[in-house]
């Protein structure tokens, strides 16, 4: 009975998977409310069955927590009508980009904050204090471990990152071109499939090219990684542009790649939480930078890092913020990022950010990336120097094959 109960889930999980991939990658245009709907009927069916024994079961909980939010027909609904802005776009043409965005953005603003309060009330008809605490729970986390965290990263990087702002003239509303344009004139390999061969081949994990796709197109957005079938067929979707943020972007979704590729567990243990899936993203960035770039392009990488990471601790101490006081949100925008020392313009675009909406409570998980890379990173230096085939095997044993088996505080230890 649960076998079963455990491949439905499976199958539904990563049928979502598919639909996804082929949205982004293909423009296939599937109705995920559907799946959405199947996957939130599972679950909630599920609470009254008999249950998994031992860490299964603390899995099982989780997903079936989070899954009863996230897949709540009026939460799917919602989500999926944010996540395509052509539903909140102006019949008028806007010429400036500027503009369109902030029409978009007070578009949206309604919606977002219905979702917000939507999630807040189901993650409290469950028994938990906020959203924030359901989806912390879900990772195996809390507010105790992560925020003292973000503090500290904050409390050493930004003086550093207020500096790089001004050395490389950054600006609030172009701020990712601004990093895009750092190290442009420096990239001369810009082959996605050889650079990825090339990290596999330095980690001895070669073998995993059979399963890996990587398409490279004008994507519209940085990067995504989706996984159709654990260690069989997973797709990286990436901007075909040349830039040092793309090099470090195509390492990124490698990291999501190879974990889930290197995933030798079965059932349950093949999903995975955010926190996990990020971390592993963010050191495999960080390992492939030292393989890839020369040592001057690795001081600009270490910028564009410092700089990211500051900007997502402050946009979680906001969204934090947001859920509690979610009617003073554009006053939230402004306290929180002004930090940074810039103009940061009208403060309605803050509805525009997905990780207000598609991806809420996730966006910690890159910090908390960077912290666990750098303490890899010390590890693996300790044990193995510079032999990187050494490092792939152990990355493999210790964080990659036994999945969702183990919690990220438990392979950390």
């Amino acid at each position: 009975m649960l076998q079963n109960l455990e491949q439905t889930y499976l199958d539904l999980f990563f049928q979502l998977q598919k639909q996804q991939w082929e949205n982004y990658a293909n423009n296939a245009g599937h109705d995920l409310d559907q799946t959405n709907h199947a996957i939130y009927a599972l679950l909630d069916a599920a609470q009254q069955q008999e249950q998994f024994q031992g860490r299964k079961a603390a899995v099982w909980q989780a997903i079936i927590s989070k899954g009863k939010v996230e897949n709540h027909p009026a939460v799917a609904a919602l989500r999926n009508r944010l996540d395509n802005w052509d539903n909140y776009a102006t019949e008028t043409a806007l010429i400036d980009w500027q503009e369109e965005r902030l029409s978009l953005a007070r578009n949206m603003r309604a919606d977002v904050l219905e979702l917000l309060e939507l999630r807040q009330r189901l993650a409290q008809e469950q028994g938990f204090a906020s959203y924030v605490d359901l989806a912390l729970a879900s990772e195996d986390l809390s507010r105790a471990t992560v925020l003292p965290l973000i503090e500290q990263y904050l409390h050493t990087n930004l003086p550093r990152a207020q500096a790089l702002v001004q050395k490389y003239q950054i600006s609030w509303s172009s701020w990712f071109s601004d990093l895009e344009t750092l190290g442009r004139t420096t990239i001369k390999d810009n082959n996605k499939t050889e650079l990825a061969a090339s990290l596999l081949h330095e980690l001895g994990l070669s073998t995993l090219q059979k399963g890996l796709t990587i398409v490279s197109k004008p994507a519209g957005f940085a990067g995504y990684t989706g996984v159709l079938q654990p260690a069989a067929d997973v797709r990286i979707l990436i901007d075909e542009n040349a830039s040092l943020s793309g090099l470090l972007i195509l390492g990124h979704e490698l990291g999501h790649a190879i974990a889930h590729l290197c995933n030798k567990n079965s059932g349950l243990f093949l999903t995975w939480t955010t926190s996990f899936d990020e971390s592993m993203a963010v050191l495999l960035e960080q390992i492939a930078a030292r393989l890839w770039l020369s040592p001057e392009q690795r001081q600009l990488a270490r910028d564009i890092w410092t700089l990211e990471g500051v900007r997502c601790s402050l946009s979680f101490l906001f969204e934090l913020a947001l859920w509690e006081h979610p009617e003073q949100a554009e006053a939230h925008y402004l306290k929180h990022y002004s930090p940074l020392g810039l103009d940061l313009g009208d403060p309605a675009i803050w509805a525009l950010d997905s990780f207000r909406s598609i991806d809420p409570v996730y966006i910690y998980s890159y910090v908390l990336g960077d912290v666990v890379a750098q303490r890899t990173l010390v590890r693996l230096e300790s044990l193995y120097g510079a032999n990187y085939r050494a490092w792939g095997a152990w990355l493999v044993e210790h964080y990659f094959a036994l999945g969702r088996e183990q919690s990220l505080p438990e392979k950390m230890l």
